[in-house]
């Protein structure tokens, strides 16, 4: 009974192990400079960020849902992607299909 319970404990500590061990060794020291494409994508980052997460949109705030929305298609528009209009209704209509 005791070889049995050593190896169900050997078997859990494994498996924890192996389900939150990283590969590699981590990063240490300051990071390189961003080059000028580095530079670009954090810029643009940070304007889609602010562009969605600039306020609390949900079903209660359903005009700040229709914002989001509405930035997220003119972004995916300009990268020529399209991206049909779908209503969700919940109580409360949140999108107004085309």
């Amino acid at each position: 009974m005791l070889i049995v319970a050593a190896i169900l404990v050997a078997a859990v500590a494994f498996a924890v192990w192996y389900l939150t061990a990283t590969p590699g060794a981590s990063h240490r020291g300051p990071l390189p400079p961003l080059d000028a494409n580095g530079r670009g994508l954090a810029e643009s980052l940070k304007a889609h960020v602010t562009g969605v997460a600039s306020e609390e949109h949900n079903v209660g705030r359903p005009e700040a849902l229709e914002r989001s929305a509405r930035y997220i298609e003119t972004a995916l528009a300009k990268l020529a992607t399209r991206c049909p209009a779908r209503v969700r209704d919940r109580g409360v209509k949140v999108r107004i299909s085309k």
